[in-house]
Order: C-alpha cells, then sequence, then structure tokens
C-alpha cells in the first residue's frame, strides 16, 4: 500500500491481547522497516494502552490513536478522567482521538486530529453531522 501514489501514512488496527503483545510488536517494527521514512505510521490503541499501561512508547509510530468508544471495563474510569482534563500517559496516544459516530464524546481538544469510526455505511447526511459537530 506504501508504494501507491499519495500514500503518506498507513495505519495498522489490532487489538493485540497481552498475549499478542510481543508478536504484534513484531509486526509494527517490521512495517516500520519496509516503509519510507516519508510514510508516517499509525496504530488504533485501546485507551488503556495509553491511560496506564504503556508498551507503546518506544515502538516505531508516529502516532496512537486512543479508541474512545466502546471501551469495556475500565471505560467509564477513562472517560472520567479524559472529562477532569488529565492526559494519556503514553506520548503516541497524545496526537489524536477515535471516537465513533454511535458514541458522541465531548470535551476533547480540538487541537488533535481526529479519527471518526462509523458503525453503519458512510452517507452523505453522516458525514455532514459529523462535519456540522466540529464547528
Amino acid at each position: 500500500m506504501a508504494t501507491l501514489p499519495n500514500v503518506s501514512h498507513i495505519q495498522i488496527d489490532f487489538d493485540a491481547t497481552k498475549s499478542e503483545r510481543a508478536f504484534y510488536r513484531d509486526v509494527i517494527f517490521d512495517v516500520r522497516a519496509r516503509l519510507s521514512r516519508t510514510v508516517g505510521l499509525s496504530i488504533t490503541a485501546l485507551a488503556s494502552w495509553c491511560t496506564y499501561d504503556d508498551w507503546l512508547s518506544d515502538l516505531p509510530i508516529d502516532e496512537a490513536v486512543p479508541m474512545l468508544f466502546r471501551m469495556a471495563g475500565d471505560g467509564k474510569q477513562i472517560a472520567r478522567r479524559l472529562d477532569a482534563g488529565d492526559d494519556f500517559i503514553s506520548q503516541p496516544c497524545r496526537h489524536s482521538y477515535g471516537v465513533s459516530t454511535d458514541e458522541p464524546r465531548s470535551g476533547l481538544s480540538t487541537a488533535r486530529r481526529l479519527y471518526v469510526f462509523n458503525p453503519d455505511p458512510w452517507t452523505e447526511n453522516s458525514v455532514r453531522t459529523i462535519l456540522e459537530s466540529k464547528r
């Protein structure tokens, strides 16, 4: 994919369990090694990885996008911390947010990149709704 015209970033989306982290780390290092230095590497990340389970900071990535939707178990605690103004401890998680159209979140920093996921097919109306909510 990275050799296609106009590709400037690659994003990997993989929810690794603790037992899969060594494998996932190897994949990330391998992908980074194969990419041109001009192509950015991003991963999606469980919010818990960014909050108090920081195993991401030494990965060769440009950003880790904290997924702020469908957060299991500790999701309410993480949401409360964000609402209180706390930030993620993992540095790669401090550049962007991942949100979903069916789980709106307020109070997020407008200085960060926003990735919007939609559990339904994208339509002109769903795109307009997202764009209007960010004004």
